[in-house]
């Protein structure tokens, strides 16, 4: 099993200020980083004045971090597609995979909190039917821009290259693509990423419907507060749908990947002492965001109508509670072939001080069984 950083960089009520936030989370990945976890992956969320996820750069903080660090993968996980001008996005990616010397890999989604997505593009309110159109276009050109030496692009969003623009002058061999006005038709993205044909691309997975479009286009999963029980009727449709498209056999669980809270402690009370005032202001601000659609995604997502209760989450969408229940929530993971666990104990803006007894207990005691089972 592989175990990942991830953070939002949550400060509940602002109370920490910016800097001293990121030097908790270096501390942090410092203390990983030595403690048996393959990378760090980071997502994006903007415009947060409760602190609860304001993490509007994750390409620039791992920049920073591959400088310090030496992880096996970095990775973003994930970036809201529709805030991103897909030619900008393109070359910040291809520039982040040399910086993170080709270990980086790429998650996509389209945003699930409408302040954190309607401000960036006028169809990427993730409500409404046409984000889910403008995710699919910023990723085809994403792609188009990685794999493609030149590439035109015309979608319901994006056009490019854009009319009348004039080819430069310098050399009729440096751009070929030129209408007989002397305009250009196509255009060249520099530098192209250091992996080909591009990094590996994962998907935000909540719904059986965004499982099946990810196997059909070869991405992988991410599957975040989505109850294991619910998540395990998709590894085989996947798996067969990846296997038939691509011709060989594909193993349950491959390709797919866990993101969870975590929080481990001595004793079962003792875990829910320290953490259950913060998962539970972490997933009431996620449910009340979602305003009347709240107990609709609980439904979805945990098989229940509520969206915080401890006891219910414990057993199905987070990592937390002592030290053998945790081993056992990752060994289920681990027996259905996944392979991968993205773990965060921000959530809620848990403080630092918490996080690190958590993550410093989960490194000594959870994570060499499962080191030791792999290299076994």
């Amino acid at each position: 099993m592989k175990f990942r950083y991830h953070s939002q960089l949550h400060d509940a009520g602002l109370m920490q200020g910016y800097s001293r936030l990121l030097a908790g989370v270096m501390k942090e990945i410092k203390y990983v980083e030595c403690n048996g976890f393959d990378g760090v992956w980071l997502g994006e969320h903007h415009l947060g004045p409760e602190g609860l996820a304001n993490s509007p750069n994750p390409i620039l903080m791992l920049a920073n971090i591959a400088g310090q660090t030496d992880f096996a993968s970095y990775g973003l996980a994930c970036v809201t597609a529709p805030n991103w001008h897909p030619i900008r996005l393109a070359e910040d990616i291809a520039v982040l995979d040399h910086l993170c010397r080709g270990r980086l890999h790429i998650g996509f989604g389209r945003g699930v909190f409408p302040r954190d997505t309607a401000m960036f593009h006028p169809n990427g309110d993730c409500r409404k039917a046409e984000s889910r159109t403008l995710t699919g276009e910023v990723i085809e050109i994403a792609k188009k821009a990685w794999t493609e030496e030149f590439f035109s692009h015309s979608g319901q969003n994006f056009k490019f290259p854009s009319p009348g623009i004039p080819h430069h002058p310098w050399s009729p061999t440096e751009e070929p693509h030129v209408d007989s006005h002397g305009n250009i038709t196509k255009i060249c993205v520099v530098p192209k990423p250091l992996q080909r044909p591009h990094p590996p691309i994962w998907i935000m997975v909540a719904a059986e419907s965004s499982a099946r479009l990810a196997a059909e286009n070869g991405y992988n999963c991410i599957a975040a507060g989505t109850s294991f029980d619910i998540i395990r009727g998709w590894l085989d449709l996947y798996a067969d749908i990846r296997s038939r498209k691509e011709g060989r056999q594909f193993k349950r669980g491959e390709c797919w990947s866990l993101q969870r809270p975590l929080f481990v402690a001595r004793t079962m009370e003792q875990a829910k002492q320290r953490f259950e005032t913060y998962i539970r202001r972490q997933r009431q601000y996620q449910a009340l965001y979602r305003g009347a659609k709240a107990a609709e995604y609980a439904k979805v997502t945990l098989g229940t109508a509520s969206d915080w209760d401890w006891d219910l989450l414990q057993r199905t969408a987070m990592l937390a509670g002592s030290v053998d229940f945790v081993g056992e929530k990752i060994q289920e993971a681990a027996d259905v072939g996944i392979t991968a666990i993205n773990v965060w104990s921000d959530c809620g803006g848990c403080p630092h001080e918490l996080t690190m007894e958590s993550f410093q207990l989960f490194a000594e005691e959870v994570v060499p069984r499962f080191v030791q089972h792999a290299e076994g």
